[in-house]
C-alpha cells in the first residue's frame, strides 16, 4: 500500500510546483484501451474520444481533434514482467492530424504500469519524438486550427507520458477492452535522462494548467 500511495503522490504533486518549459503537450480523453491477455496492449480512437494539443513555446496555441474527423491517435505497448501491482511497458504512439495529408507526431514509450487500488496508471518517458510532415510544409492541424511544429530545440525530442485507466482490470491471462480515462503527455527540450526523476510530474502539472 505504501508503494501504491507513493506512486500516486508522484503523479499528482506537480500541481504545487512551477510550470516546466515544455514545447507542447497533448491529452487524449476517453480512448479505447485493449489488452489481448498475452502481452499486447493498445490504445485507439473511439466514438467519444477527443484530443487536445497545446503549444507552450511562442507562438502558443491550442487545437482539438474530435471523434467525427479524420484525426487519429494510437498507442501500442508490449507488456512484460507482470506482477501483482507493476508491469513493464514498451512501445510507441502516433497522432495523425486532420487535414488529409496524414502529417503525424510519433514517439517511443518506455515505462511501468502500476495498479493503485482499482486504477491502472502508466508512468513513462518519451524518446525519439518526431513531427513527420508529409510534404506540405505546414503545421499540425486540428478541427479548429493549426499549430506550428517548428521549435528552437531540434528533433528528436523527449518527454513524459501517463495513462490513467479507472475501469480496466489488471494484466493477466484474460483479455479486456474498456473506454475510460486519459492519456496525457508533455514534450520537452531536454534529454530523457534529465527527466527520469520527474516521471508523471510534468504531465500532471500540464493537465492542471490546461484544464483547471
Amino acid at each position: 500500500m505504501k508503494t501504491k500511495l507513493s506512486v500516486l503522490a508522484v503523479i499528482v504533486c506537480m500541481a504545487a510546483t512551477p510550470a516546466m518549459a515544455d514545447l507542447f503537450g497533448f491529452s487524449v480523453h476517453d480512448p479505447v484501451s485493449s489488452y489481448n491477455g498475452a502481452g499486447s496492449y493498445s490504445v485507439s480512437w473511439g466514438t467519444d474520444t477527443e484530443l487536445t494539443m497545446s503549444r507552450d513555446e511562442a507562438p502558443t496555441g491550442t487545437i482539438h481533434l474530435y471523434s467525427s474527423t479524420t484525426g487519429d491517435f494510437t498507442m501500442s505497448l508490449a507488456i512484460s514482467n507482470i506482477g501483482a501491482s507493476t508491469a513493464d511497458a514498451i512501445g510507441s504512439f502516433t497522432i495523425t492530424d486532420t487535414d488529409g495529408t496524414a502529417d503525424t507526431i510519433t514517439g517511443d514509450i518506455t515505462g511501468t504500469f502500476y495498479r493503485i487500488v482499482s486504477t491502472n496508471v502508466l508512468v513513462s518517458t518519451l524518446s525519439n519524438v518526431l513531427f513527420n510532415d508529409n510534404g506540405t510544409a505546414d503545421g499540425f492541424d486540428g478541427d479548429d486550427g493549426e499549430l506550428s511544429m517548428s521549435f528552437l530545440a531540434s528533433e528528436p525530442w523527449d518527454g513524459t507520458l501517463t495513462q490513467t485507466l479507472g475501469s480496466g482490470p489488471w494484466f493477466g491471462q484474460s483479455g479486456w477492452r474498456v473506454t475510460d480515462g486519459s492519456v496525457d503527455a508533455v514534450v520537452l527540450p531536454v534529454p530523457a535522462a534529465a527527466i527520469l526523476g520527474l516521471l508523471g510530474l510534468g504531465v500532471a502539472g500540464w493537465r492542471l494548467r490546461r484544464f483547471a
